[in-house]
């Protein structure tokens, strides 16, 4: 919602830059804001910039991430909060929260129960979490009634729901690939194992400088820290059935190493701010070699935007998707690149209306026909890429139409650029004007 609001004012390839922008910065405002909350320094809160390009981000899930801020800040309310009408804020933020992710809501249920547990007036403060769990279900509480009793008139109640679980032992040796082992080479690695070293014992050292216990303390930075931990070692990697979610426990790796960063109570005032330098030094490092990538990453998929100008508004494209990998990334980053043309010039692309939760959806006997995740071996002219005005190959090496003489007959080359090639359907909208210009000037023409 956000990226299509800031889409008319900047277009959708800077509305995702700004939106994933706000998320690097947000999440050590939000870390800081609980830290206050806990009675820490916030200051601390600045090594929680060595997680802001993490796992999650990398791996596009920007609702989670952008969730997961709104409820550090839900948490840090319900601590602070003192009274019933104080409570009508936290009630806000949480219907905010409810209509981002549902693992957001999930880690704020969990780790807001345990922390009004420990509160120093834990019936009332269960009561101010009621208000905030409340909130938290308003938008997914329809959602779930509604796929649960479709689920239930289709198939028995045994066997509703499948997991695929991970062991205890394949989870702990993760921690360090699920929160900020993105980045290739040599350069990369070390710094993403210091930022990862920096983390997981620089609170502990700060920890053997602890000031004397706080009001605010009592235990609740600790059931913090459970909740994430609780969360990655009980749940599974993928849920099928009504309800169909895949990579759903390390997401909250991220924060489990976040959650270490609320333990230790350091005074870091005065010269005792210099203990911050460590994680400081960390996180520029590691935003050196995160620069260095995305210069590398921006040469390698710069071609594609010579490919979006080459097609025409409210154009149909279907995509044909055999490379996906690039080399200056370990999360492969080219799996839905195709979306920005859509994104740009408003046609369609037959991939990205197949979720059911999407408001936007086309009724099946509207749908022209698609190879199954767009792979180059299901496909074919007279079966589907007759239907659209243009054919993007992603891979060259898997280019049918360089194959097969018959299907390359059928369209025309527009544009080759980096990994990608641009057909236009002869019979197309696009392709017809296309060859009847190409006629008229006497040679058919390509750039």
């Amino acid at each position: 919602v956000s990226i299509a609001a800031l889409r008319p004012i900047f277009g959708p390839l800077w509305a995702a830059k700004l939106v994933c922008g706000v998320i690097v910065g947000l999440l050590p405002i939000a870390t800081m804001r609980l830290l206050a909350a806990l009675g820490r320094s916030p200051r601390l809160g600045l090594w929680a910039f060595l997680l802001s390009w993490e796992h999650n981000l990398y791996s596009g899930w920007i609702t989670f991430m952008l969730g997961m801020c709104f409820a550090l800040f839900a948490l840090a309310w319900l601590i602070e909060c003192k009274s019933w009408r104080g409570a009508l804020p936290l009630l806000g933020l949480s219907v905010v929260l409810s209509i981002t992710h549902i693992e957001a809501v999930a880690f704020f249920l969990v780790a807001g129960g345990l922390v009004a547990i420990v509160d120093d007036k834990p019936f009332q403060k269960v009561g101010f979490y009621a208000i905030g769990a409340t909130g938290s279900l308003v938008a997914l509480y329809p959602w779930l009634e509604g796929r649960l009793k479709t689920s239930l008139e289709t198939k028995p109640a045994r066997g509703l729901f499948t997991f695929d679980w991970h062991t205890p032992a394949q989870k702990i040796a993760s921690l360090h690939a699920y929160t900020v082992d993105n980045l290739p080479g040599t350069f990369g690695m070390i710094a993403t194992a210091t930022a990862f070293f920096v983390l997981v014992l620089g609170p502990v050292v700060l920890g053997s400088l602890a000031r004397g216990r706080t009001i605010a303390d009592r235990g609740r930075a600790i059931v913090i820290l459970v909740a994430a931990l609780g969360l990655y070692l009980a749940l599974p990697m993928e849920v099928s059935g009504p309800i169909h979610h895949w990579y759903t426990y390390p997401r909250y790796a991220t924060f489990i190493l976040l959650a270490l960063l609320l333990i230790p109570r350091p005074k870091l005032d005065g010269r005792r701010a210099w203990l911050l330098v460590p994680g400081l030094a960390a996180a520029l490092f590691l935003d050196a070699a995160v620069a260095r990538q995305f210069r590398a990453f921006a040469e390698n998929s710069s071609p594609f935007l010579r490919i979006i100008d080459a097609v025409p508004a409210e154009a149909s494209v279907l995509p044909l998707i055999e490379e996906e990998r690039d080399p200056a990334c370990k999360i492969n980053p080219y799996n839905q690149f195709h979306s920005y043309i859509v994104a740009t010039k408003l046609g369609y692309d037959p991939f990205l209306f197949d979720t059911a939760d999407n408001p936007l959806l086309f009724r099946p006997e509207t749908r022209p026909p698609a190879p199954r995740s767009g792979r180059v071996a299901a496909f074919s002219m007279a079966k589907q890429g007759r239907f659209f005005d243009y054919v993007l190959v992603q891979g060259l090496a898997a280019d049918p139409f360089a194959k097969n003489a018959e299907e390359a007959k059928q369209v025309s080359l527009v544009l080759e650029a980096g990994i990608w090639r641009l057909y236009a359907v002869r019979t197309g909208r696009f392709g017809q004007a296309r060859d009847a210009s190409a006629q008229s000037a006497g040679s058919v023409t390509s750039e």
